[in-house]
């Protein structure tokens, strides 16, 4: 006997019914997450990219102001992008990133392993939807050349 059969005569057709709208609204779901999280990756990614290029203009505020859009930017992202610049030089390329999207609230956090004119350099960066990257953190584990 299969199973559709079994909880027929145990429930009756509004059992199946119902399992069969869970399954659809289960597969639904799953697509539109799927889909959803590669929008906001390649989104982020984006951000990131234009971030490293206002670094390398020497815009270093306007990184900063993108990077806080809700408040005046803080001397703490001015202060760790001016040292970034001089002990590492240009931004490169991204050698490695990780990315952890999260459904609610909707953020992406990116690790990456920057690769500048005089060594490399771990980055951590925050991104939202709509608002590009909202947070900015250079990590003590690069190895750059002095």
């Amino acid at each position: 006997m299969t199973i559709r059969r079994l909880i027929s005569r145990i429930l009756g057709p509004p059992a199946v019914l119902f399992l069969i709208l869970v399954t659809c609204y289960v597969a639904y779901q799953l697509v539109t997450g799927t889909f959803d999280s590669m929008r906001m990756k390649s989104e982020a990614s984006l951000a990131i990219e234009s971030f490293h290029e206002r670094f390398n203009r020497d815009d270093l505020s306007s990184a900063c102001e993108n990077a806080y859009p809700w408040r005046e930017p803080p001397m703490d992202c001015m202060s760790q992008l001016k040292e970034v610049k001089l002990r590492f030089g240009k931004f490169k390329m991204l050698q490695t990133a990780k990315f952890q999207v999260v459904s609610e609230p909707r953020w992406v956090r990116i690790e990456t392993i920057s690769v500048f004119e005089k060594g490399e350099l771990a980055e951590r960066f925050l991104a939202r939807p709509g608002l590009g990257v909202v947070n900015y953190k250079a990590l003590a584990a690069g190895r750059g050349h002095r």
